[in-house]
């Protein structure tokens, strides 16, 4: 059957580095497919592409609606959609996601290697499941099935679709995909904590829509200030009462000196191309006695070993090895970067895990068996650090 896929381009993340990687992917996984036969952008926004205007034009037998486009897929998850609505041509099929993933089937990937690992084993459940109602990432259906519900409910939206079908939507649980679409709305709640107490004057660089200055001022009613590259998310940040600089950390005005108790970097200095001269600069913009916070991956992480292990070093739009990701670390170098930069550490939180017992097993690590691995490291998928101003 001939394929048309509607792909939405309304995404906040648009015009990234990380976006461009993640659709340069998705884009190459769907051209694998012989049968694909129209590609068509829309705005599912716009009142203009909606369902009732847009799917009229589809020409191809099936149709894949792509509504959020921030998605990793594996190579063979459109072969798989299609396999599953063999069964259920009045139905739409949309992919597993880590939404409703319990029990085993959590996610335990944290590369490319780990993702492809984990669809495999997902390969051993059954094709298909009941859908769940969650709103619809991307789903496959049968383009007369789709516009049969539409002549019955003509105004219907996209995400309305699965649910309006002839027959009930249906997960294809062989065909997992994964979303990076929110990772610029994180309010980091976890980090709160480690802020010290007296801070009542705190700068977040790169914090993407202000999610953790917000999260940081309805807890200790501070004052705050959002230093964000980024057009989009410091609009949305401003719009929800944030202070936003719309700009880069180094263009900062000097005369800011010294105003700030704490300048916070989570998961943001690996992005800067000369991370030295980051801190230094925010060693200048604090008080005397003022705090960094960072958040920094490690790369010396198990899945980045794995990785190389296997000859695979591949990027992502998201995680440790991120695609805007210039600068690795592991404890030993950040710990001399935060000594260079005048820095003195008071809080060091290795974020651990157990190894996985399928790596465990290719390092042949044995229990109570002195080996020459680091395994805390290995272990740690990040750092979590405050340091003092000298």
């Amino acid at each position: 059957m001939t394929l048309s896929v509607l792909f939405n381009t309304a995404s906040g993340l648009a015009g990234s580095d990380e976006y461009e990687l993640g659709l340069r992917d998705l884009r190459n996984a769907l051209g694998r497919n012989s049968n694909l036969h129209q590609w068509h952008e829309f705005d599912a926004s716009s009142p203009s592409c909606a369902p009732g205007q847009l799917l009229p034009t589809v020409q191809g037998e099936q149709v894949l609606a792509i509504l959020n486009p921030a998605v990793i897929v594996s190579d063979s998850f459109l072969e798989t959609l299609a396999q599953v609505l063999t069964n259920y041509p009045q139905s739409c099929v949309l992919p597993a996601d880590p939404r409703d993933a319990v029990g085993p089937w959590q996610i335990d990937y944290a590369s490319r290697l780990g993702f492809e690992r984990y669809v495999q084993r997902r390969q051993g459940l059954p094709p298909s499941r009941p859908g769940t109602g969650l709103a619809p990432w991307l789903f496959m259906a049968n383009t007369q099935a789709l516009q049969s519900a539409l002549a019955q409910s003509p105004a219907l939206g996209w995400s309305d679709l699965p649910g309006a079908m002839p027959e009930p939507a249906y997960i294809a649980e062989r065909a997992f995909v994964h979303s990076y679409a929110d990772y610029q709305k994180n309010d980091r709640r976890e980090f709160l904590h480690l802020i010290p107490p007296d801070v009542k004057k705190l700068m977040d660089v790169g914090g993407g829509e202000g999610g953790f200055l917000r999260a940081f001022q309805q807890q200790r009613n501070a004052q705050v200030l959002l230093v964000e590259p980024n057009t989009a998310s410091s609009d949305v940040a401003r719009s929800n009462g944030v202070a936003v600089f719309n700009g880069r950390f180094e263009a900062l005005d000097p005369d800011q000196a010294g105003l700030f108790d704490c300048i916070s970097f989570l998961d943001v200095l690996e992005h800067f191309e000369h991370p030295l001269a980051a801190l230094q600069h925010a060693h200048r913009l604090l008080r005397p006695g003022g705090h960094v916070a960072l958040s920094i991956p490690n790369v010396g992480h198990w899945s980045v070993v794995q990785g190389l292990l296997h000859g695979r070093f591949d990027y992502l739009p998201v995680g440790i090895l991120c695609c805007t990701h210039l600068r690795f670390f592991t404890e030993r170098s950040l710990r001399g970067l935060l000594e260079d930069a005048n820095f003195k550490v008071e809080t060091w939180h290795a974020q651990h895990q157990p190894l996985p017992d399928e790596f465990a097993r290719e390092l042949g690590v044995r229990p109570n068996t002195a080996t020459s691995w680091d395994l805390q490291s290995l272990g740690t998928d990040s750092f979590h650090v405050i340091a003092l101003r000298r």
